[in-house]
């Protein structure tokens, strides 16, 4: 018989039935039981025999754990039971019901977005990536607080009222890691024919010589070189000007197509620089004249004037004129032809954007649309288009 609890020794059935219960109290909320100290001073846990000639095996963390040189070891995963719990989960997360979104101007319902969840035979992805192998120590966390039934405290901060999950079953394929890119070993080229090194990679390339100084297979050199140069064929300017129409027509306008590019193409060969010449207009004499008073009394700048840039017929001639919006296209003409030779005086004044000749000498700049600044250029006037 064994002896009642007064005091004494407490009987040995009854500390074995107190340990199960422990044991499977302590299951419930995921915690093991591992002894009980036969000294309280001690830092040790008694280990005595719990049952007749056998021993209950305790877990021990010093035993337990892997050295430092031993791989982990492969988990053995119960898809099934994530699958199983992951149901669960979801119903608990409120998978297919809206949830309240405060917006701006109120709030409105919504369903909350699931996160993608891909089980593979070698580890999983959830959302778009990376893969995470089973080897990875986050990884068996959090499955392994699906496979205890809780929502992976990885996620809780972010959701913490949890969320349904949208799951993949691939764990029959491995998924496989790509191999990542060899860097581009050579070197880019700007526009213009300029050399622009890769700020990533080491580039081989002598910028004297133009040519890579080291080879990959010594036995099978290859000579790499820059070069400004576009391939294939090189069209002369009669070649290309032979390709294009003479004329066309364009909102009503015949359009000399031909003779304004080889007029343009003839322009870009000539080595002399474009020379600009400021016109010395009334409207610039009064500018000079307010800036020589003092600021105290300097009257403010007028509102009324426009800045014109022309461009002679060859374009190698630049024209800045200031001017006021009252005065004329004829008073434009006029300064026009004090910088010119009397045999040049015989021109059209036109506007690109939009595309007008302005004819009309009594029409004032602000009614031709030439303020508060413009670009024009000068046309030879023509009797007629063949």
């Amino acid at each position: 018989m064994n002896k009642e609890v007064n005091g004494g020794d407490v009987p040995r059935d009854f500390k074995l039935k107190s340990y199960k219960f422990l044991e499977t109290f302590l299951a419930d909320y995921g915690m093991v039981w591992i002894g009980e100290k036969s000294d309280p001073n001690s830092d040790v846990y008694n280990d005595e025999e719990l049952s007749d000639g056998s021993s209950e095996e305790l877990w021990r963390p010093e035993s337990s754990l892997a050295g430092d040189d031993d791989p982990p070891p492969s988990p053995s995963i119960d898809y099934d039971k994530i699958l199983e719990n992951i149901k669960d989960l979801n119903v608990l997360a409120g998978d297919g019901i809206s949830r309240i979104q405060h917006t701006t101007d109120g709030a409105r319902l919504k369903m909350p977005d699931p996160v993608d969840l891909a089980l593979y035979a070698n580890g999983i992805m959830m959302y778009s990536g990376p893969f995470r192998p089973f080897s990875d120590p986050p990884t068996q966390h959090l499955l392994k607080d699906i496979l205890d039934g809780y929502f992976p405290s990885e996620l809780q901060t972010r959701y913490p009222s949890g969320i349904p999950f949208v799951v993949k079953d691939f764990r029959h394929t491995h998924f496989e890691i790509k191999k990542p890119l060899k860097a581009f070993k050579g070197v880019g080229q700007t526009l213009g024919g300029g050399i622009q090194p890769s700020r990533l990679v080491a580039s081989t390339l002598n910028k004297t010589t133009q040519k890579s100084d080291t080879h990959e297979n010594p036995e099978h050199p290859i000579s790499v070189s820059v070069t400004n140069k576009r391939p294939g064929k090189t069209l002369t300017k009669d070649q290309f000007l032979n390709k294009l129409p003479q004329s066309v027509v364009k909102g009503g306008k015949i359009v000399d197509i031909r003779n304004t590019l080889n007029e343009h193409l003839s322009d870009k060969t000539k080595s002399e620089k474009p020379v600009v010449t400021v016109v010395e207009t009334e409207t610039v004499n009064e500018l000079k004249k307010r800036l020589e008073l003092e600021e105290s009394v300097r009257p403010s700048t007028p509102r009324n004037i426009t800045t014109l840039r022309i461009k002679s017929e060859t374009g190698n001639q630049t024209y800045i004129l200031k001017m006021k919006f009252n005065e004329t296209v004829g008073d434009l003409r006029k300064y026009l032809n004090l910088q010119r030779s009397p045999a040049e005086s015989d021109f059209n004044i036109v506007s690109a954007y939009p595309n007008k000749t302005h004819t009309d000498d009594s029409k004032t700049l602000e009614a031709s649309g030439l303020v508060p600044n413009a670009v024009l250029h000068l046309r030879q006037k023509k009797g007629s288009f063949s």
